[in-house]
């Protein structure tokens, strides 16, 4: 293996377990998700709120709001959280690309 290949070989392996864990905390980033990890509904609150979703296309907070699960107060809640958690991905995302390029 050459000197160069030698270098740049734990780089890669590096920047590829940086993309997986942003993929994995994107997927995690799901209101629903977020709604559950919080400890502001259960799984077979988000489960039925999704099928109901499935029929109806409405909104997931729309569904949960209207049948009493939470309140407007804590979609809003959650949401700003879910706003910070995107825009703390996409920031680092970009100072990934500036500085490792």
């Amino acid at each position: 293996m050459s000197e160069t290949a030698e270098n740049t070989a734990p780089r890669k392996r590096r920047k590829a377990g940086v993309m997986a864990r942003l993929r994995r905390s994107m997927t995690e980033n799901r209101i629903g998700e977020l709604l559950m990890s919080n400890g502001m509904i259960t799984a077979e609150d988000l489960h039925a709120a999704l099928v109901e979703q499935a029929h109806t296309k409405r909104p997931l907070g729309a569904i949960l709001i209207h049948n009493g699960i939470i309140t407007p107060a804590m979609l809003k809640q959650t949401l700003r959280k879910q706003l910070y958690k995107k825009f703390t991905m996409v920031a680092l995302i970009f100072f990934m690309c500036i500085f490792t390029y």
